[in-house]
């Protein structure tokens, strides 16, 4: 079934090329296993087979382990941390409503009713935490968040949730997947990337952090795992179909809402870490777009700093529709940009 692309024979045995790596200063013989640290992994299929990319793969050190991963553990890591992609063909039989990946089709989503995502008074709820996957039970049992910091071997990711549909329940929740990296990185004394940001705005030592926007989730979600870690069990929400995953909710509060554009969302937070003027933007980096998160050290307001007719002239250029006006504190005023006559 794997695309015969990326099958090499190595020592009369079949092993899969899953490309390169990032550069290493450390030097390896063939043969030698090595662990290495990724971001994402995507399984394509394809007509003429399946392969694997990995993401941001980091060179850790040798292992003695004495035989490397196997698919169904690259497999597990789909389902546990990436996407199943299918390709589509040119043919003429292709259906072309074939699946997109998850993050695909919250990108879509999101690019049509974001400017439908924010509070309508003006304020709301939030909570940041932070899913671990891939482990045992003995760790999802017994290992608090800091204990798997420093163990330093799975994978996590934050999770920022935002109260900004409250009328309706199952789709209450506004998620922002932030990308927290290698958990080795991750400062023991805040427990997260995004925490310390909040927390150091003046200081630089960790840029801007990359992430994505999720499909709306339901209101419980809000309030999971504040009195204590959730586990999930193999096959659970967030959880693979054999290992377990532990959440745990590292600072919640209020906000309120500030200016919303189609790459622009600021946000005014208070929580028991995590204060002041926080935007997601997309940016531009390495010959891409992406959404970053920040607390940037100028806390002041979108809508003080700029003015509304100029913010409108500016978006008809760019053709956009859609421009959320607010200052924290007052009620927001949606505007459609293509019928508002300057």
């Amino acid at each position: 079934m794997i695309h015969p692309d990326r099958l090499l024979k190595f020592k009369n045995k079949y092993v899969l090329d899953l490309k390169n790596t990032f550069n290493t200063d450390e030097k390896f013989e063939p043969g030698d296993i090595i662990s290495v640290a990724i971001e994402d992994i995507w399984r394509h299929e394809t007509s003429e087979g399946i392969y694997y990319s990995l993401h941001k793969p980091k060179v850790r050190h040798i292992t003695e382990k004495k035989n490397t991963s196997t698919l169904e553990e690259l497999d597990n890591l789909v389902t546990s941390i990436g996407y199943a992609v299918i390709e589509k063909q040119a043919e003429a039989d292709v259906d072309e409503e074939a699946p997109d990946t998850r993050s695909e089709i919250a990108r879509k989503t999101w690019e049509k009713i974001w400017h439908t995502r924010y509070p309508k008074n003006g304020k709301g709820e939030w909570c940041y935490m932070c899913h671990w996957r891939g482990l045992t039970k003995e760790e999802a049992e017994s290992l608090t968040h800091r204990g798997l910091l420093v163990q330093g071997i799975h994978s996590v990711h934050g999770d920022l949730r935002l109260l900004t549909n409250p009328e309706v329940r199952a789709t209450a929740l506004t998620g922002f997947t932030v990308f927290e990296g290698d958990p080795k990185d991750i400062p023991l004394e805040t427990g997260s990337k995004l925490i310390y940001i909040a927390i150091h705005k003046k200081e630089k030592k960790i840029e801007k952090l990359q992430g994505a926007w999720k499909l709306p989730e339901p209101l419980d979600w809000l309030y999971v795992a504040r009195k204590k870690p959730y586990i999930s069990a193999p096959k659970g929400p967030g959880a693979t179909s054999k290992s377990y995953a532990k959440f745990f909710t590292l600072d919640w509060g209020t906000f309120q809402q500030g200016v919303a554009k189609e790459h622009f969302f600021e946000y005014f937070i208070k929580g028991k870490k995590m204060k002041g003027r926080m935007i997601i933007t997309y940016a531009p980096i390495g010959g891409k777009r992406v959404w970053l998160i920040d607390f940037p050290e100028d806390q002041t307001p979108y809508a003080e700093k700029y003015k509304l007719e100029d913010v409108i002239k500016e978006l008809k250029k760019k053709k956009q529709k859609w421009l959320i006006w607010c200052k924290p504190g007052e009620k927001p005023i949606k505007i459609d940009v293509e019928k508002y006559k300057l």
